[in-house]
Parts: C-alpha cells; sequence; structure tokens
C-alpha cells in the first residue's frame, strides 16, 4: 500500500522527469496483483488517464 501511495503521489507531481521514473517505475510493479490492486484502489488509473487526457506534450517528451 505505502509503494503505491508514493508511486501515485510521484505520477502527480509537476516535475516531468519525476513523472517519467514514476511511470517507468510503474510498469515494473504493475505485475504485482497486490500492488496493482492498490494502486487502482487509491484512483492510481483515473489519475493516469487525466494524464493522458491532458495532451501530448509528456508523449512528444518522451519520444522525441
Amino acid at each position: 500500500m505505502r509503494a503505491a501511495r508514493q508511486l501515485l503521489e510521484r505520477i502527480q507531481s509537476h516535475g516531468i522527469d519525476a513523472r517519467l521514473e514514476a511511470l517507468k517505475e510503474l510498469a515494473k510493479l504493475s505485475a504485482d496483483p497486490t500492488f496493482a490492486t492498490e494502486f487502482i484502489n487509491m484512483e492510481g488509473l483515473a489519475t493516469l488517464a487525466r494524464l493522458v487526457e491532458s495532451g501530448t506534450q509528456y508523449v512528444s517528451y518522451i519520444y522525441f
């Protein structure tokens, strides 16, 4: 639960570098069912959806 909360806080941070590192860590931890359940219960999916819907600036930063 603590790991999910900390990761979610990092994903919600304003710094692009912190978000990118958190998303990389999320990719690794998401295979763990316990972590995934906690992350989802903390509205993690809604947070990720807002990031995707907020535009392409993050996607552009990652790929270019």
